[in-house]
């Protein structure tokens, strides 16, 4: 069970979930093939998160896609953007309910395959956000005629993600760790 984001409306869930399921499967596959190496999950997280944002950026200027994308990923990037426009909603809030339930999906997907021992892990939490960031940073890099409004939106979206994913995931975590080991700041406020 989650919890949803109560800001996307249930039918536009609907639609994206079974994606978002397909999507986080491929992921985790990919990290499986990688499984002597699990930090590669940022690499993989970062080429996909470019993908699908790429895919809805190209959706959202009209343009024709010039780079290849995974299906999946194309798929993902229509739904989000179909979805978000349908109403007057907008995408970006749907684009940022599917990655934000990609990187929950993808950790449970490999501890139930026995891949990864835990769904979180600071190195987890790491790997995710700098796969966030540098997806981020290379929207510079989109080819095509992409507005620059729809490149800021896109990287307010992904930043958003991990701010958020630090807030109530790894902030939490943290205040356990200071709970079982001690505090690593001895800042008097």
């Amino acid at each position: 069970m989650y919890t949803s984001m109560p800001y996307v409306k249930k039918d536009h869930r609907d639609k994206l979930d079974p994606v978002i399921q397909k999507v986080s499967e491929e992921l985790a596959a990919s990290a499986k093939q990688e499984a002597s190496n699990p930090h590669k999950i940022s690499q993989i997280y970062f080429e996909r998160f470019r993908e699908i944002s790429y895919e809805l950026a190209c959706l959202a200027a009209r343009t024709r896609a010039v780079e290849d994308s995974a299906e999946s990923s194309r798929e993902l990037a229509r739904i989000a953007f179909e979805t978000g426009n349908s109403d007057g909603s907008f995408w970006a809030g749907d684009l940022n309910y599917s990655l934000t339930r990609v990187i929950q999906l993808v950790p449970k997907n490999l501890v139930k395959s026995g891949v990864w021992q835990k769904e979180f892990r600071y190195w987890i939490y790491a790997a995710t956000c700098g796969g966030l960031e540098r997806a981020a940073l290379s929207t510079d890099r989109f080819s095509g005629d992409i507005d620059e409004w729809i490149k800021t939106i896109i990287v307010g979206v992904l930043v958003d993600i991990k701010d958020e994913y630090k807030r109530r995931v790894n902030a939490p975590y943290e205040e356990k760790q200071i709970a079982m080991n001690g505090d690593c700041y001895d800042v008097v406020l």
